[in-house]
């Protein structure tokens, strides 16, 4: 996960790589992510 929030942070392109992209979604949906990324930067997720 941190690579991957550091990647999306620079703006890296995830669309050739679909299952990466589903699986953030997954992620980003639990609690755990909302509590250890979203409240740790609020400003992440937008």
């Amino acid at each position: 996960m941190p690579l991957h929030f550091t990647l999306v942070r620079a703006d890296f392109a995830f669309d050739k790589y679909p299952a990466i992209e589903e699986w953030s979604a997954r992620i980003s949906e639990r609690e755990s992510f909302k509590t250890g990324v979203l409240q740790w930067w609020p400003g992440f997720g937008g």
